[in-house]
């Protein structure tokens, strides 16, 4: 497999994103995103719900905590 410069600096391997705001909508999308790269995440946020369902579903490499800012 040929990777170019581009996909390079997109690799996210062995690191860590943290999404505040990913339960839902663009955060939700920014968080997955980093996850199918390779990135662990943690995701805060208010919306407590939302945020347990990403949780389980991208587990074991997003974390979900609750927060209000």
């Amino acid at each position: 497999m040929i990777v170019t410069a581009s996909e390079e600096r997109w690799r996210s391997h062995g690191k860590v994103a943290v999404v505040t705001g990913g339960s839902r909508g663009i955060g939700e999308a920014t968080a997955r995103l980093f996850v199918w790269h390779g990135a662990r995440v943690v995701v805060a946020d208010v919306e407590d719900i939302a945020g347990e369902h990403l949780a389980a579903s991208l587990s074991p490499s997003l974390f979900w905590s609750g927060c209000s800012t």
